[in-house]
């Protein structure tokens, strides 16, 4: 059986090719809002990197709030402001809704519940994944009923869309259970976790592709 931890750990190299594929044609990004995509995910990278250090110096605190501090509010507010940007004058007010529902996800888990005995903050993390999938499919309608569908080929926030669906829709059990079944389903959550792994890679490597083959708009 390969080794579950060696490839769950190269989720990072995923997020830093991405990185890297953005900063490597910055040129064609660099007047619009894409410039700030290859610097959130070299965040993550950054993110991923200082905790996997803190876990293995057993400072599980400081992981910990590293996550939930700073990381899970990176991850969604992030793509809030992204698809603010995206989104047509009218729907504009959609990631501003979203932004403020999973503050304020994110403010009871972190301030009212704080159960330290969970694994995982399930609370705040399924919410951004449905504030997400709300807006991914919001605009792949609005595109749909549009003429811009014609150039979807070439429209790359269609494909950072179809990525962000793949990882998000795909994970959505397994985040939202995670915490039941870390404790009480390992098996099942063992096979979930390579599940996880592989729809983390696809989505970084359509992250790079768009980077790399598509045009801002």
């Amino acid at each position: 059986m390969p080794d579950i931890v060696f490839f769950k750990q190269s989720i990072k190299v995923f997020e830093l090719l991405a990185a890297i594929a953005g900063f490597i044609n910055w040129q064609k990004w660099k007047r619009s809002y894409w410039k700030w995509f290859p610097v959130y995910l070299f965040l993550l990278f950054l993110i991923e990197c200082t905790g996997h250090v803190l876990a293995s110096l057993k400072l599980y605190k400081a992981n910990s709030n590293l996550y939930n501090y700073f990381g899970l509010p990176l991850e969604f507010l992030f793509y809030c402001w992204f698809y603010y940007h995206c989104f047509h004058k009218k729907i504009k007010p959609l990631s501003i809704y979203c932004a403020i529902v999973f503050i304020f996800s994110w403010a009871i888990e972190v301030f009212v519940i704080d159960d330290r005995s969970r694994y995982f903050s399930s609370l705040s993390y399924c919410t951004g994944n449905l504030i997400i999938l709300t807006m991914v499919l919001t605009y792949i309608l609005n595109l749909s009923f549009s003429n811009e569908i014609l150039q979807y080929r070439s429209n790359p926030v269609f494909w950072i869309s179809i990525g962000l669906i793949v990882f998000y829709m795909g994970t959505f059990p397994y985040y939202g259970l995670f915490n039941l079944l870390a404790y009480k389903y390992i098996q099942i959550h063992k096979m979930y976790t390579w599940v996880m792994i592989f729809l983390n890679y696809s989505m970084y490597l359509i992250f790079a592709a768009v980077f790399i083959w598509s045009k801002p708009k």
